[in-house]
């Protein structure tokens, strides 16, 4: 299984730290997890269930994520052409430790939208 006993929690700590917590506890979380989780979101293809969510969608993506670049942006586009899409200019994959207060400005907007 790719999912390994006794790994870390991937949320806790105080988004105030600047991330730190949550980075150790991330980089703690074996790689055959990491692997497992990207595997499975890159083996369900969702884009046919995407025009039933009637909710809205606020997509935000960071413009150096290593692991979804433009090609997975395009794509998640077309599949929510209604979604509010959101780009971060020089924030890779983890946008929320890297510009932290302007994705808590944004989620807050899309909760109170």
């Amino acid at each position: 299984s790719p999912h390994a006993e006794g790994a870390a929690p991937l949320a806790g700590g105080d988004v105030g730290d600047g991330g730190g917590e949550q980075r150790a506890e991330g980089a703690a979380v074996p790689k055959q997890v990491w692997m497992g989780v990207l595997q499975g979101l890159t083996m369900l293809d969702w884009s046919l269930l995407a025009p039933r969510i009637t909710a809205p969608v606020t997509v935000m993506w960071g413009d150096q994520d290593p692991l979804f670049g433009p090609e997975s942006q395009d794509w998640v586009k077309a599949a929510l052409p209604k979604a509010d899409h959101r780009t971060y200019a020089g924030a890779g994959h983890n946008i929320f430790w890297e510009q932290p207060q302007q994705v808590a400005s944004d989620l807050a907007a899309h909760l109170t939208d």
